[in-house]
């Protein structure tokens, strides 16, 4: 098979036969090989078939939703004349049905819990809803949607509930998501798409979404582990910033965790919205309980600096995220570098202005 360097140089030549048929032989063997359906879109708008070239980028930037490049790429594709389909290339762009339980949890919802719903209805099969003990409007707002509410007594931890729901999810897959979050419109057929592309994986995919977290008019990107087939392999542990985890053998867990292009607009821990100090002080609470049952965890002394510099309490900030970065792997580091970097100049920032 060819190279990424042997296409790179095929496309120099102007060789988009060959590239087309370079990349089918790839995806063929790889449906997820994201370098190979960017350089089909790109030999597909060589040969001006430009409305399957668009798929073939939307495909790319499913699997690399930080690119910026290959989403200018997929404006440029659909500002272009359509040109002939390519029906070999559509063939293998064919998802495999995949069903998706959304998992919600909900207290207190009502200002959110609308929206949240009304953006996830057509992304999945099921929705399931647990209420750990509103006094609002919000189960009515569930129930008007005509989807059941199951109640959990909240007992000081999110995984519990998160895993009542779990066992209440009936589809291939479980997204979890929060009741404050809304998914973005366009990326609404994505959730059965990854469904559908990494449901016969030999090894255990834990799927990232993308969280864009308003706060105070700055918008901060995070990657949360929210996606998982229900096969029983993975289950949610922590009390709080819960992650879903491999049941396997921990010391040689076949897991691995793609970030894909699943959106959601998240408005959690924005002042105009909520009360930021009650939740953080309530987040301290249950993270400084799970620091006890994991000494130095790296992401525990993280969220713990973060809630910290939510409260506007500097020293401390610094001090935990300090020690999150001297314990942090270095796939950890890459996990929360661009938040560590952003809570920091938000610090330096707020030093300055005192």
């Amino acid at each position: 098979m060819k190279s990424n360097e042997d296409i790179q140089t095929m496309i120099l030549k102007r060789q988009f036969d060959g590239v087309r048929y370079a990349c089918i032989e790839r995806i063929s063997h790889n449906r997820l090989d994201g370098q190979a359906w960017a350089f089909l879109g790109t030999a597909l708008v060589g040969l001006q078939r430009a409305q399957t070239a668009r798929l073939c980028f939307e495909r790319a930037w499913l699997f690399d939703p930080l690119s910026a490049d290959l989403e200018k790429a997929c404006h440029q594709a659909a500002e272009l004349p359509p040109g002939r389909d390519d029906e070999r290339v559509k063939k293998l762009l064919q998802v495999p049905k995949s069903t998706v339980s959304a998992n919600i949890l909900t207290k207190n919802s009502e200002s959110t819990i609308y929206n949240c719903l009304s953006a996830l209805q057509n992304a999945v099969d099921e929705i399931v809803v647990v209420d750990t003990g509103s006094t609002d409007n919000t189960i009515e707002i569930v129930q008007s949607f005509g989807i059941q509410v199951h109640h959990f007594d909240w007992v000081e931890d999110f995984s519990k509930a998160r895993n009542f729901a779990l066992s209440l999810s009936s589809c291939d897959w479980v997204l979890a998501v929060d009741s404050d979050e809304f998914l973005v419109t366009p990326d609404v057929p994505a959730v059965r798409e990854v469904a559908g592309l990494y449901a016969d994986c030999p090894w255990n995919p834990i799927v990232l979404c993308i969280q864009l977290n308003y706060v105070s008019g700055r918008v901060t990107p995070n990657g949360p582990a929210r996606m998982f087939r229900n096969d029983g392999r993975t289950v949610w542990t922590r009390r709080i910033h819960e992650i879903p985890t491999s049941v396997e053998d921990s010391a040689s867990p076949d897991v691995r965790r793609p970030l894909v292009r699943i959106r959601f607009n998240h408005f959690g821990y924005d002042p105009a919205t909520i009360d930021t100090k009650a939740k953080c002080e309530r987040n301290l609470e249950l993270l400084f309980r799970d620091l006890n049952d994991h000494p130095n965890d790296a992401r525990t002394l993280f969220y713990i600096g973060r809630e910290h510099a939510g409260l506007g309490q500097r020293d401390e900030a610094l001090h935990y995220l300090t020690l999150a970065k001297a314990n942090m792997s270095p796939d950890e580091e890459v996990y929360f570098r661009s938040e560590m970097q952003e809570i920091l100049a938000y610090l330096k920032a707020a030093e300055t202005t005192s």
